[in-house]
């Protein structure tokens, strides 16, 4: 089964999981086009995937929220957004994952990714002075990226630089545990968020706590 997992988080949140294994063919059949926004003429196979199971798994997760669906559209800035809906979605994938979680009181943003030697390299640029002292750690470094990810999807209204506006305090990393994140624009707007590690370690998933 491509769903792996739907669960309530509490307080309002509700979080999916996709593992892609289908072809386009049967991801096409399954999304109900009717409601859907236009895919931009993607043509690219991963990435075409990637978007009919992100829309699929919008779906599932509304529904399991006891809610009904009418599609997902994006605003100006590219954040996705429920059709005629106020709660929130934020959407993330890392093939052949795809994640969903959804808020019914506040924004929300959420990240996956990949352990890759690429993270450290870039490090110094996505870090803050402060942030890139405290550890060198690969697995800092990549909750880091992840966290300031889904911090700035949580966001989403404008580009923010992420070594200076959006901060993560420090931590010492584990399987799973929790941060503290701060995004500076015009003020200080504190959010905490969650990780944890799955697949041995390859891959870490980040989202925003309500």
């Amino acid at each position: 089964m491509p769903l792996t997992d739907l669960r309530e988080l509490g307080h309002g949140q509700y979080l999916g999981t996709w593992v892609i294994d289908e072809s386009i063919e049967q991801l096409r059949e399954e999304i109900e086009l009717e409601f859907e926004e236009e895919n931009g003429d993607i043509k690219h196979e991963v990435k075409l995937k990637e978007w009919y199971a992100t829309r699929i798994l919008c779906r599932k997760v509304v529904e399991y929220a006891g809610m009904e669906y009418e599609g997902v559209k994006k605003d100006e800035f590219g954040k996705p957004w429920l059709k005629h809906s106020t709660n929130f979605i934020s959407v993330t994938h890392c093939f052949p994952y795809v994640c969903v979680i959804l808020d019914t009181n506040r924004e929300v943003g959420i990240d996956l990714e990949r352990s890759r030697k690429q993270i450290s390299r870039v490090a110094p640029k996505f870090m803050s002075e402060l942030e890139y002292n405290h550890s060198k750690d690969p697995n800092y470094q990549l909750i880091n990226w992840a966290a300031k990810e889904a911090l700035y999807k949580l966001h989403g209204r404008k580009s923010l630089e992420l070594s200076s506006q959006l901060i993560i305090e420090p931590f010492e990393p584990g399987e799973e545990g929790t941060l503290e994140g701060t995004i500076l624009d015009g003020g200080e707007e504190k959010h905490q968020l969650y990780y944890r590690f799955f697949r041995d370690g390859e891959y870490v998933l980040v989202y925003s706590l309500n």
